[in-house]
């Protein structure tokens, strides 16, 4: 499944799935950094009054957090892997395990993502386009529906991110093509590995691999240590950056990533078995939980070393950085996830389990895929030059917090859970569809279990 359209929150038939309420917050909030990244992007677009407030972001430190901010978007691959695995080990305490179980589960997943995902593209093709008009309407609008139509067929098989062109297709999607391919090794692993030395192995293994992987691209491609968000890279929506193509959008390369999520997943199922004692225990490290949330920040911060003017990393430098930030950051976000699962502190806990994060859970999928749909068409229908500032970069996310989510429940109501309801329809047992009990904030993917 992707977590992008997983809910775990309320009562369900699974009373272990409860633990699971963080991920709505989690998931809302990391939404959330994501349009504010693409709010800044969007106003950098727009012919500006300003240009210098642009340069000029490259000289203050506090702005490094947005810099490197982009580090926030592998949460949702840590989320991805840690559902996953939990719900895998749920599904194999009732149903034999077999190879079967993979074919299944990718077809499961390419019927749950794809309608919407399709929708809401082929809108973009053919109806967007005469929706309005503009100086930078061809430029920003009209370039994205001719992508599109061109690259359609690469989207719908979710391996366009290894496809990247000068003027990409929905390029926030390659987040999901990504999560696809590592959801199907991810899948693998928790069938072949059944046994928790095996599997210990197995993660050990594929860790290693994917702290190689970015150090070989980073050495070999003489690549940066980060992606660096050049005046330019936004302005052509990083169609030039050869870090953005090769390291951030490609499944491989955000392994790491997707490792920790399983594990995760694995550790706390397994725990969860001994609930009472592991809480105990746990709360002695509760001052690694407060460690977390200032860690995580400070790892993003440091990012900020490699736009130092005078500033030349060494080869080793950027190899070691580019290997080791991605998967040091996103263990702090297990490290959350663990501490709340089993209630270790609860300021963070109660924050990231508000009941006000539960509705925006259900429709981020959808809110995910309009998003940039809206920022585009303000762009392309805009006659006069914007004004950088804080303001209205606040002013811009604001908005595209308020239409995405707001469309994104009409589209999640209208399409995405009918979708989901004929899904569990078709392939629950009659048994179960005869026993079942109809809970209001049950679950969504009862269908694929994992």
């Amino acid at each position: 499944m992707s977590v992008l359209e997983y809910t775990p929150s309320g009562v369900g038939p699974e009373p272990r799935l409860n633990r699971l309420k963080i991920i709505n917050g989690l998931r809302s909030l990391t939404m959330i950094c994501v349009f504010f990244s693409h709010a800044v992007l969007v106003l950098v677009v727009f012919y500006l009054k300003n240009p210098y407030a642009v340069e000029n972001m490259f000289n203050d430190p506090t702005k490094y957090i947005l810099l490197n901010g982009t580090l926030v978007t592998y949460t949702f691959f840590v989320m991805s892997g840690f559902l996953l695995a939990f719900n895998f080990e749920l599904h194999a305490e009732k149903h034999r395990v077999s190879l079967w179980e993979w074919p299944k589960g990718m077809i499961l997943r390419w019927l749950r993502l794809t309608p919407t995902y399709a929708l809401v593209m082929f809108s973009v093709m053919t109806l967007m386009r005469h929706l309005g008009d503009g100086p930078q309407w061809e430029l920003v609008v009209t370039s994205e529906s001719d992508a599109c139509q061109k690259h359609w067929w690469a989207h719908l098989l979710y391996i366009h991110n290894y496809l990247w062109e000068d003027i990409p297709c929905f390029p926030q999607s390659w987040y999901l093509s990504a999560d696809t391919q590592l959801f199907g090794l991810g899948l693998l692993v928790c069938i072949l590995c059944r046994k928790p030395r095996t599997q210990l192995l197995a993660l050990g293994v594929l860790l290693v691999i994917s702290l190689a992987i970015p150090a070989a691209h980073t050495y070999f491609q003489d690549l940066g240590a980060v992606v660096h968000n050049s005046p330019e890279s936004f302005r052509t929506y990083f169609r030039y950056n050869r870090e953005f193509q090769i390291i951030f959008v490609r499944g491989h390369t955000n392994l790491s990533t997707y490792v920790l999520g399983i594990a995760g997943g694995l550790l706390a199922y397994h725990w969860l078995n001994n609930d009472k004692t592991v809480s105990e225990r746990l709360q002695k490290y509760k001052w690694l939980i407060w460690l977390a949330v200032p860690g995580g920040v400070g790892i993003i911060l440091s990012g900020g070393l490699f736009y130092m003017d005078g500033f030349e990393p060494s080869t080793f430098v950027r190899v070691l950085y580019a290997s080791v930030h991605k998967p040091i950051f996103q263990l702090c976000i297990v490290v959350i996830l663990i501490s709340a699962i089993f209630r270790v502190e609860n300021v963070v806990r109660c924050l990231l389990e508000w009941r006000g994060f539960t509705w925006m859970g259900r429709v981020s999928y959808a809110a995910f895929l309009l998003h940039s749909t809206f920022q585009r068409g303000l762009v392309g229908a805009a006659r006069l030059p914007a004004y950088m500032s804080d303001y209205n970069v606040l002013i811009i996310l604001a908005a595209t917090v308020f239409l995405s989510f707001a469309t994104g429940a009409l589209l999640y109501v209208a399409v995405e859970l009918p979708v989901a309801a004929l899904l569990k329809a078709a392939l629950a047992p009659r048994r179960a569809r005869a026993k079942e009990q109809p809970a209001e904030d049950a679950p969504t993917n009862v269908t694929t279990k994992f």
